[in-house]
């Protein structure tokens, strides 16, 4: 093939996006003393309503060049199968498996912690302390009337026609002597309340843990951001992204004639431009409704 061929044809490579759930499985070996990726199953779908997945792609490295084998299943058979070579555009076969790790700590194919699980599961906890809080409050939190010494016939003389003690603003309660009534109202309980404030001091911390950047894929340029200022870990996943993009679209070079791409993410938000005294100024403004709330996010 040449270019011609392929603008005839159409023919251009594309990267398809996988969620961490659809890498059913892979492995690695040594090749020229480097640890390789040597295969990966992914799983695919056929039809997009179906809730266990339909197709099964298997990226391999045979004999130093990559097959793919596609697997086809029908309620949990398999039912058709097509295996092909992974070719480059001069038609030879690729001696990698065009596929790409990207991690938040490294792209490599171990499995990184997930940066925000600690700040996701306090979310869920707070949640059920605020719950847990709303309950009580709805259950316990109104005044309740409650009266004591009291015949059946005053309690009949004082519901009146319609059968029960109404209670509030314009309405008298006459009982006889030794009647006794009071309103009770639930002591004060801060312990859910107390429970979320400390949750939320939890999340701040963990919050604060993901300003530190131990490790990880970055230039010397991102180095002397993070030992000259405040930057979040987040642009270890940025780094990391980038790098698996850059891979992909080499790889992507690789399946056509010729071409060349150039590639950047944005790294503004890894410094911050406001001191402490410009964000509590901006954070008054807002409450007072100077300025909106958008200006402060931005």
């Amino acid at each position: 093939n040449n270019q011609a061929d392929e603008d005839a044809l159409g023919a251009r490579p594309v990267a398809i996006f996988y969620k961490a759930t659809q890498i059913l499985n892979w492995d690695t070996s040594v090749n020229q003393h480097r640890r390789v990726l040597s295969k990966v199953v992914l799983a695919e779908w056929r039809d997009s309503n179906a809730i266990k997945h339909d197709r099964e792609r298997v990226l391999e490295l045979i004999d130093g060049g990559c097959e793919i084998t596609v697997y086809d299943y029908k309620d949990g058979e398999l039912i058709g199968q097509e295996t092909f070579p992974a070719q480059s555009a001069s038609g030879q076969r690729l001696d990698y498996i065009p596929f790409q790790f990207a991690g938040g700590l490294n792209n490599d194919e171990v499995i990184d912690d997930a940066l925000l699980y600690e700040l996701s599961s306090l979310n869920v906890s707070h949640f059920q302390s605020s719950a847990d809080y709303e309950d009580f409050r709805f259950k316990l939190g109104q005044i309740q009337p409650f009266i004591s010494g009291v015949s059946q016939t005053d309690i009949d003389k004082n519901t009146g026609a319609k059968g029960s003690l109404e209670f509030g603003s314009g309405v008298a309660w006459v009982f006889g002597e030794g009647a006794r009534a009071e309103l009770l109202q639930a002591k004060p309980n801060s312990i859910n309340m107390e429970s979320m404030v400390h949750k939320e001091e939890q999340a701040k911390a963990t919050g604060a843990k993901l300003l530190d950047t131990n490790g990880g894929n970055m230039s010397a340029t991102e180095a002397d951001i993070i030992s000259s200022s405040e930057s979040a870990s987040i642009l270890t996943i940025v780094s990391n992204l980038e790098d698996a993009y850059r891979k992909v679209f080499d790889m992507m070079l690789d399946r056509v004639q010729s071409g060349s791409f150039e590639l950047s993410f944005s790294r503004e938000f890894a410094t911050s431009t406001l001191n402490a005294d410009e964000l509590r100024v901006l954070t008054e403004s807002v409450f007072k409704g100077v300025i909106p709330d958008s200006i402060l996010f931005h």
